[in-house]
């Protein structure tokens, strides 16, 4: 890009050299739009300097003197023309007018500029400091950026792992989805949210999720199993939802009333019997 293309991009936003720099920078100016713009200028500079013609000669030739014309009316048209009526006046004002405009955008170029460069430490900064904020949030509140599915998967995963394949069917879902799919298919949800940091978890989980007695149950009375842990942030959502106040935790939900309601909470360690 040329000094003159730039000239055309300043003068097409004011010369206002911080909005002409950030458009340039997305690309808003390619060179048909240039291109254009430099037609577009170049034709009103001819209407502007074609129009002062056609009045002049229009206005000479209704003021040229006849040989009817009295010596009074000469010497008014001829050597008192008015300001308003002189077309060379109005040129000269006209030229005055717009060498001044153009001094003032001008002058507007270099103080632009530095407003920019004063203001760029101040953008550097907030956006550093956005950056680590954000950072921040994430690490402490990592429920906001997860894939729902994809913890309750991992959340099943680890629990085979550690506690084996004898264990009721899990529902691989969210919590939303699990409650939905009670209520469509009219069938109690059976929720139990693992807490990892519980000191007797493992006991319960052996004792009583992995126990045959306790699948018997889940699939005797036709229930659907969902759990999560409370450390994941599908787990963490039950957990607000069920307002859990001790572990281990299940809540029996059923169907009331057209709406899926806590039927029953079982908080602390009990045995399967």
């Amino acid at each position: 890009m040329n000094d003159f293309e730039s000239y055309h991009i300043l003068r097409a936003n004011d010369w206002n050299f911080e909005i002409a720099l950030d458009l340039t920078l997305e690309g808003a100016y390619n060179h048909d739009v240039i291109q254009n713009m430099i037609q577009h200028s170049n034709s009103n500079n001819n209407n502007n300097e074609e129009q002062p013609n056609i009045t002049t000669s229009s206005l000479r030739r209704r003021n040229a003197p006849t040989s009817s014309t009295s010596s009074t009316s000469l010497f008014s048209s001829a050597n008192l023309p008015t300001p308003s009526s002189s077309p060379d006046n109005d040129s000269n004002s006209s030229a005055i007018n717009d060498n001044s405009n153009t001094n003032n955008s001008l002058y507007m170029i270099p103080w632009n500029a530095a407003t920019w460069l004063l203001k760029l430490p101040y953008i550097l900064v907030m956006n550093t400091l956005k950056t680590f904020y954000d950072f921040f949030i994430s690490m402490i509140y990592p429920t906001l950026h997860y894939d729902p599915n994809g913890t309750v998967e991992r959340f099943i995963r680890e629990f085979e792992e550690k506690y084996g394949q004898q264990l009721p069917t899990f529902f691989r879902g969210t919590y939303s989805q699990v409650i939905e799919h009670g209520k469509r298919e009219i069938r109690f949800v059976l929720i139990y949210i693992h807490s990892p940091s519980y000191r007797e978890i493992d006991k319960f989980c052996s004792t009583v999720i992995a126990t045959q007695k306790f699948i018997d149950f889940i699939n005797g009375e036709n229930l659907i199993f969902w759990s999560c842990s409370v450390d994941y942030p599908e787990g963490y959502k039950a957990y607000q939802s069920l307002k859990v106040n001790q572990y281990p935790f299940m809540a029996l939900i059923g169907l009331k009333n057209h709406k899926m309601i806590v039927m029953k909470k079982i908080e602390g360690f009990h045995n399967v019997d």
